[in-house]
């Protein structure tokens, strides 16, 4: 998992501001587990791919948290996350969630 330091420098949110922390760590898990979900691949903290995917999530998430909007294609991806998601989804680099839990 990303830690709550690591994102919230992402997010340009100084380390002194805490009212947000429990959000933006609930977004970091939930931007996990849409990783590990979408491209079938265990999350490693070691890869910088994922966790660049997941720091994007957590900005996409926390800068769009109405529930509704007027602006068009706002449940679409920005391409580069679409991108990476899209590697790791293919890379035979990533091991798949279940040869990982064994």
């Amino acid at each position: 998992m990303v830690e709550l330091t690591d994102l919230k420098d992402y997010l340009r949110i100084d380390a002194d501001i805490t009212e947000d922390d429990v959000l933006i760590t609930s977004l970091g898990e939930a931007a996990v587990s849409y990783l590990e979900q979408t491209t079938g691949k265990a999350y490693n903290d070691e890869s910088a791919l994922m966790r660049m995917a997941v720091c994007q999530l957590v900005l996409l998430w926390y800068e769009n948290r109405t529930p509704f909007t007027t602006k068009t294609n706002v449940n679409d991806l920005p391409n580069s996350l679409n991108a990476i998601i899209k590697h790791i989804a293919l890379a035979q680099a990533y091991p798949s969630k279940e040869d990982a839990a064994t």
